[in-house]
Order: structure tokens, then C-alpha cells, then sequence
């Protein structure tokens, strides 16, 4: 079955995403910040008590969300980019 130019594109930046956030992790800063966010997280799960920590993970998905669909746009404008510049060059980079 062939997939189409969009989910093949949304994989593309999935792996993109993925290899970046596995070598993000290999640096030493990298899992202070992931402790330091869990440690918060719990914080707030105990501050707003288990009724609204549902409430509270709809929140982190859907800003999370959010974020991912802006590191598509991003990526998107910057392949429309390169490929503008290509066509601009009259295809001297390929």
C-alpha cells in the first residue's frame, strides 16, 4: 500500500525527532532537565490532587501536541526553503 507525501513526510521528522532527542540525550545536561521535569511533574500531581491529574495530563498532551505540530511547520518551511534555494541556483546543489 502506498502511503501518501504527508505520512510519508510525518515519518520522516518522527525518525528526525527521535535521532535528535537520542543524541540530546547522550549529553550530560540532558537528564538533569528530564529529572528536573519529572520532579515537577510530580509536584503538581500532588498539588492539584488525583481528581484533576487527568485534567492536568489532557493539558501536557495537548501542549505537547502543539509542539510537535510546530517542529513540522518549521521543518516543512525549511524543505520548501532548500528546495527554493535549489531551484534559485538552478540546481547547481544537486
Amino acid at each position: 500500500m502506498r502511503e501518501s507525501f504527508k505520512d510519508c513526510f510525518a515519518e520522516l521528522c518522527a525518525d528526525r525527532s527521535g535521532n535528535a532527542i537520542m543524541e540530546a540525550s547522550k549529553e550530560v545536561g540532558y537528564g538533569e532537565v528530564v529529572a528536573n521535569l519529572y520532579s515537577i511533574r510530580n509536584m503538581m500531581e500532588e498539588l492539584v490532587g488525583p481528581k484533576n491529574t487527568k485534567l492536568m495530563t489532557q493539558l501536557l498532551d495537548a501542549y505537547s501536541h502543539k509542539q510537535a505540530l510546530d517542529t513540522q511547520a518549521a521543518y516543512e518551511q525549511g524543505m520548501r526553503d532548500g528546495l527554493r534555494l535549489t531551484k534559485i541556483m538552478g540546481g547547481a546543489c544537486l
